[in-house]
């Protein structure tokens, strides 16, 4: 079974005949390798060296493992001597090919898979793709930001804190005195690399256990589609979630996978309070949404999916009723963030608004558009362009088809989500681009399109599992070929 599926994934089935496999896959990659040699030559044109942005558009910061063949078709590549460990190496690839293998193996039998085999799914195959960096790059620099010499990230900060409460109570004072990326977060940011460092503190460890936690989205994944679909599109959508591209690059790791994992959980318990009325499920959802204010200013766009679901109802109910169930969600979350800055001092707003300065200072100050008009264009067609790229070309062809049939209630968050991202993106976050570990909460609310398409056309798990072998070989190529920094 195994080996006929090996060879014949890429035959035509009702999802992609041989044809669209072939036309879409040539035709995105050729996009792709155009729009970014254009964006560069452009950029050297208009931009000033120091705000050129992110060379390897649209991938974010990165350097390609290929120099020799790619740095025609990349113009921006930089063969620096300090990027040596980088370069492809034999070892890669026989590692690339293991993980290759064995994630189809267990993709093979998709039809037996329940939620706890997409969870060890989510884990092996993210630790594989990780594998084929090699060690130091792939489960130190991510942590330790060591590479070019620099401290960057969350885990030297926490490294620092000799108390939970005392970070918490000195944080509006000490923040901007902080890396790069915790100066940017609510306290909770680095707190979470403080929690598993006082256990263990070899970075791996703490990156083993942010994984364990993120990969329990695939779990909020597969209940969010069971319930509005059926086991078997949840079972689907929940193993091409965890084998995209963006999933393998950036699970391991990263703060914003354990956003994108508070992202689905809220939403699914919010689903599940507004349909069934359940306590239970009102109370996760608002808990979860907490521990998402308390890491990440970006938990708005649970408050903006919520508030348009809302409105969105009022055509069914009063304002009165849309009052009341946007109060119910957003009050204890004011009142969370009340009781915090009773107990410790840390004021929410203020590290909100030194966040956005500090921000907003690399661009003159003031809003993004317009202090740096050519830098908010480029990078706001990087945010789109990096989901796309990190999403694939085969999901996004199946999610863009799946968008135009009728829905049943719960692609209409699938929407929810598109527009408040769009929103955000508008109003000039993120700055930097790399949106595709920044919105990896967005590719749930796209799988919902996704599912939809399948369940509208009746589709069975021989599409399931050519869908999922065909993204899972753009991950294991795109670990294989560059390496993805932040």
């Amino acid at each position: 079974m195994f080996r006929r599926f090996l060879l014949g994934f890429c035959s035509s089935t009702e999802l992609f005949d041989q044809q669209n496999l072939i036309g879409i896959g040539s035709t995105f990659a050729v996009v792709f390798v155009f729009l970014n040699w254009t964006r560069f030559v452009l950029a050297r044109l208009v931009l000033p060296e120091a705000d050129l942005g992110r060379m390897f558009f649209p991938v974010g910061v990165g350097v390609m493992r290929f120099p020799s063949v790619l740095a025609f078709l990349f113009p921006a590549f930089d063969p620096f001597p300090r990027y040596h460990e980088v370069l492809f190496t034999p070892k890669h690839a026989v590692i690339a090919v293991i993980a290759w293998v064995v994630v189809l193996g267990a993709v093979s039998n998709l039809e037996r898979f329940e939620w706890v085999h997409v969870y060890l799914l989510c884990v092996s195959s993210t630790v594989l793709t990780t594998l084929i960096q090699g060690f130091k790059l792939g489960f130190l620099y991510p942590l330790t930001g060591l590479r070019n010499g620099r401290e960057t990230h969350y885990f030297q900060d926490a490294a620092t804190v000799e108390s939970a409460y005392g970070f918490v109570a000195n944080f509006n004072r000490i923040q901007p005195d902080l890396f790069i990326h915790a100066r940017g977060h609510p306290p909770g940011a680095v707190l979470l690399y403080y929690v598993p460092r006082q256990v263990i503190s070899h970075p791996v460890f703490t990156g083993l256990v942010i994984l364990l936690v993120a990969a329990v989205s695939s779990v909020y994944t597969y209940l969010l589609l069971e319930e509005q679909f059926n086991h078997e599109i949840g079972i689907m959508m929940a193993s091409v979630f965890v084998l995209l591209p963006a999933v393998q690059v950036y699970f391991y790791t990263t703060l914003d996978a354990v956003v994108a994992c508070l992202v689905i959980v809220t939403v699914y318990h919010y689903v599940r309070w507004q349909s069934d009325d359940n306590l239970l499920h009102y109370v996760a959802a608002v808990l979860a949404t907490i521990m998402l204010f308390s890491i990440t200013f970006l938990s708005v766009f649970v408050l903006g999916v919520v508030g348009l679901h809302q409105l969105d109802r009022l055509r069914d109910g009063t304002t009165l009723n849309f009052v009341r169930q946007l109060s119910l969600f957003t009050l204890p979350i004011a009142a969370a963030m009340g009781a915090i800055y009773l107990l410790t001092g840390f004021n929410y707003v203020t590290s909100f608004l030194t966040a956005s300065a500090i921000e907003s200072a690399k661009y003159g100050g003031g809003f993004y558009a317009t202090t740096a008009p050519v830098s908010y264009v480029t990078t706001r067609i990087e945010n789109v362009l990096g989901i796309v790229l990190f999403f694939g070309p085969y999901c996004g062809y199946i999610a863009y088809k799946g968008a135009r049939l009728p829905t049943n209630g719960i692609t209409d968050f699938g929407w929810y989500g598109m527009l408040t991202i769009v929103v955000l993106f508008l109003a000039g976050t993120p700055r930097t681009g790399e949106t595709a570990r920044i919105c990896l909460f967005l590719l749930p609310f796209l799988l919902l399109f996704v599912g939809n398409y399948f369940h509208h056309r009746n589709l069975s798990f021989t599409e399931g599992k050519q869908l999922a072998a065909l993204v899972w070989l753009q991950a294991v190529c795109m670990q294989l070929f560059g390496n993805y920094l932040w």
